[in-house]
């Protein structure tokens, strides 16, 4: 093996080393199965790999040879250029990360932080990393209702979903919540191919198929079905499959 390919392995392993964990790190706290594919992620993800590669290892196998006089310095640049391009990538993704599911109406809506309108909400830090925060989005009522209408009609000011000043605590809105979701049956019955992962999603928590019922999940890329515990409105996971079963009656 040559130098150069020595270098070039060396410096592979060592990118590899660093980039395993954040990846680990992004995928338990940030993007938990299925959001890479509801909103889209493995295209940035991508991007922050090939960036974090290219800009390390292939650099190095350019540059690297024994006894170059200033090669120090040009491993510590490449060094430098590749820790940033990790952090830009990690920044990135944070951004876009899915940090709310929000129920509004008859679904639930999957936003990062970047599609809410006003002042982020704050969360306790146990939650922040720990996937999407569930919240309830509360339909106003008389005068306020007209507002909304006035707003979102002819003013272009986002809907309730992307409006905090509306979101309440999940357990605030279980008997709406409640009242909106359909036995998950009819997902099953609807979408035979859902069976096994609806299935596993349901005796996981310890009920069966009778005693579980979903919503609609909209995502940035693909939409999903929350599987969910009518008993007391706990969200036992997502399936990514066609939910609009009563789309299909229509049609």
């Amino acid at each position: 093996m040559t130098s150069r390919k020595r270098a070039f392995t060396i410096h592979l392993v060592i990118s590899l080393a660093v980039l395993v964990p954040v990846l680990g790190w992004i995928f338990h706290a940030w993007y938990p199965w299925p959001y890479p594919v509801l909103q889209g992620a493995w295209v940035m993800l991508g991007v922050m790999v090939l960036a974090h590669l290219a800009v390390g290892p292939l650099l190095t196998a350019l540059v690297f040879k024994p006894g170059k006089r200033g090669l120090v310095f040009d491993l510590c640049v490449i060094a430098l250029l590749q820790a940033g391009a990790l952090a830009w990538g990690v920044y990135a993704v944070g951004q876009q990360r899915p940090a709310w599911l929000v129920f509004a109406v008859d679904r639930l809506n999957v936003l990062s932080n970047g599609e809410i309108m006003g002042p982020v909400p704050q969360v306790p830090a146990s939650l922040r990393n720990a996937g999407p925060v569930l919240v309830y989005a509360e339909m106003p009522t008389g005068d306020a209702a007209q507002q909304l209408l006035q707003e979102t009609m002819f003013e272009g000011l986002p809907d309730i979903e992307h409006r905090p000043e509306f979101w309440r605590p999940w357990v605030a809105g279980r008997g709406v919540i409640s009242r909106a979701t359909r036995p998950v049956t009819e997902l099953v019955a609807a979408r035979p191919a859902s069976a096994g992962p609806v299935g596993k999603t349901v005796t996981d928590a310890g009920l069966t198929l009778d005693m579980a019922t979903f919503l609609p999940v909209m995502g940035r890329e693909r939409d999903a079905a929350a599987i969910l515990n009518p008993a007391d409105g706990t969200l036992l996971g997502l399936v990514v499959v066609d939910p609009w079963v009563d789309e299909d009656a229509v049609n």
